[in-house]
């Protein structure tokens, strides 16, 4: 949707983002930076063959020479990078600074990567992909059909199928060298098998990642990537250490190192900060948790540290337990109580950082811009009238909170107050991370804080495991998902399988009207990715919603 127009930046800071070289994404703004209006995508037939110039962020000034530059930038992140797994692929972050991909989901487009060409055969649903030449792996091996295979068998042999869609897999054969085919199931074969190729997971490690070297199936204990950054030192939850990859086909990063230290409160990692102890503090991608809470960002602007944001196809809702009570069986009920959440109060707790979602999805999500809707909007005396028709009104319901997110207690107690204006009566549990996730699974409880959409990797993906209630990332968390109905699975399902452009442009406009009349949840506010620096960190761009160092500089003090 539209964002909405937002102050001037600060004298202050417009220095140090000209100083700092930023470009695409990586503004420094005193509030949230306008999203620049989407263009509606021609509607013509994607051609069989693909081909056109990898993406990549413009490169940053070359620092000046007399100035002395730090060798090292300090991050503070929640989580481990799993650079060492027995059956997994190692952490986002990890695999967008030291990996790549066959293709990248760039501005609602499908685009090279590794792969310099590729030709899609609907007929025999498979296709057939062409690497770029004279790419390598930081251990200075080519990367080559068979290490795509074998990262990809890796996928398919532990079942690793969340928005990597290697379900769909069939077979993947290698042709040669540099060309390799992938055989899809024909009944599962469209436009969101391509889209998977583009998640963290899909990420092509080279054959002496693995335990046993070219056996996909054992440990990975060194993860070799092809990314502008190569791991030099690992330790599991505590830090990982990442240098310039000297065979990156690319620019190469500035910064000799880059440490990021895992620091799980997002309290501690502010602190840090604030002591200098690390240089930044970065989200994590996929939302929900793992962030600096918004209503910091302020505070921390007043202080000096600069604030990056860039948008993602991520809306913060307010879910429903479709498991038990009568949540799936009452639309009206659900309608009464999207009509009773004023969801311009609950952003307001955020002080201009994060929007009020006016739709169910952020307008990166394809063709939201042009087709959202949502015909459910704040109207306490409309939500009384449906209250009293849905049969449920002066009941009481549960609301289980994640502890450890500050932010969600705050919305709970605004979605208490804001209930108890129609009649309801919302009874917060605040519960620890282990017990929130046990509760949540067993379906004990009426509301939650969720989310719909996430990294923009994951904005074609992500959409079927909300909304479709057998494929496998809806299935694998317990069943947490939204609300699905015949006509929201038909139509999500026929938009994220065409090729074709109109037919994507017509199955999302249905599929948008269906979530409408289902309400399958409570749109509350539009969210953002966040990094947040030292008032000296220089030139940090952004790509795929990411941030992307390789032209980070730190001028000594």
């Amino acid at each position: 949707m539209k964002k909405k127009l937002i102050p001037l930046l600060l004298a202050a800071l417009m220095l140090l983002a000209c100083l700092a070289g930023c470009q695409g994404g990586g503004n420094t703004p005193t509030q949230p930076t306008q999203a620049p209006k989407p263009s509606e995508a021609p509607a013509t037939q994607a051609p069989a063959q693909t081909q056109a110039p990898t993406a990549a962020p413009t490169e940053a000034p070359t620092p000046e020479p007399s100035v002395s530059y730090k060798k090292e930038m300090v991050i503070a992140y929640a989580n481990d990078l799993k650079a060492t797994s027995e059956k997994g692929v190692g952490d986002m972050t990890l695999a967008s600074l030291a990996g790549e991909r066959l293709v990248e989901y760039v501005d609602g487009e499908i685009i090279p990567s590794l792969a310099a060409s590729w030709t899609i055969n609907e007929a025999e649903a498979c296709i057939d992909f062409t690497l770029a030449p004279d790419i390598f792996f930081s251990d200075g091996t080519p990367v080559t059909a068979e290490a795509v295979k074998q990262t990809y068998d890796r996928l398919l042999a532990y079942e690793n199928f969340d928005w990597t869609e290697m379900d769909r897999v069939s077979s993947v054969e290698v042709l040669d060298d540099s060309h390799l085919r992938i055989n899809y199931f024909p009944d599962r074969f469209g436009y969101i098998c391509l889209c998977g190729l583009a998640e963290y997971n899909c990420t092509i490690l080279a054959p002496s990642s693995y335990e046993t070297p070219g056996d996909p199936t054992s440990p990975i204990v060194s993860y070799v990537g092809s990314g502008p950054w190569k791991v030099a030192e690992y330790v599991k939850n505590e830090r990982t250490v990442l240098v310039p990859n000297e065979y990156y086909h690319g620019d190469k990063p500035q910064l000799e190192k880059l440490t990021i230290n895992v620091i799980s409160s997002a309290e501690s990692r502010v602190m840090n900060l604030q002591a200098g102890d690390v240089d930044a503090i970065i989200d994590c991608f996929h939302g929900g948790s793992g962030y600096t809470p918004r209503n910091f960002l302020t505070s921390l602007q007043s202080q000096g540290f600069q604030i990056y944001g860039e948008d993602l196809p991520l809306t913060q809702v307010l879910g429903f337990n479709y498991k038990s009570g009568p949540w799936s069986g009452n639309a009206t009920l659900r309608k009464a109580i999207a009509c009773a959440i004023n969801n311009e109060e609950i952003a307001s707790l955020y002080d201009g950082w994060l929007e009020a979602a006016d739709g169910y999805f952020d307008y990166l999500t394809p063709y939201a811009a042009q087709y959202g809707v949502n015909s459910c909007t704040f109207d306490v005396e409309r939500a009384k009238e449906l209250l009293a028709q849905s049969g449920e009104a002066n009941r009481e319901f549960s609301m289980i909170i994640n502890s450890s997110n500050a932010d969600e207690v705050l919305i709970g107690q605004l979605v208490k107050d804001q209930l108890a204006r129609i009649g309801l009566t919302v009874n917060l549990e605040v519960l620890d991370s282990s017990e929130y996730s046990t509760r949540k699974k067993a379906g004990e409880f009426d509301l939650y804080c969720y989310y719909v959409g996430g990294p923009v990797r994951r904005t074609v993906t992500r959409l079927e495991g909300r909304f479709v209630d057998d494929s496998h990332e809806y299935l694998s968390y317990g069943g947490s998902g939204c609300l699905t109905t015949p006509d929201i699975i038909r139509t999500v399902k026929e938009a994220t399988a065409a090729f074709d452009k109109a037919e994507q442009a017509t199955a999302y406009q249905a599929f948008y009207q269906a979530v409408d009349e289902g309400t399958p949840c409570v749109p509350m506010f539009f969210d953002r990715l966040y990094v947040v620096t030292s008032p000296d960190v220089q030139g940090l761009t952004f790509f795929c919603s990411e941030p992307f160092f390789n032209y980070v500089t730190i001028p000594e003090s």
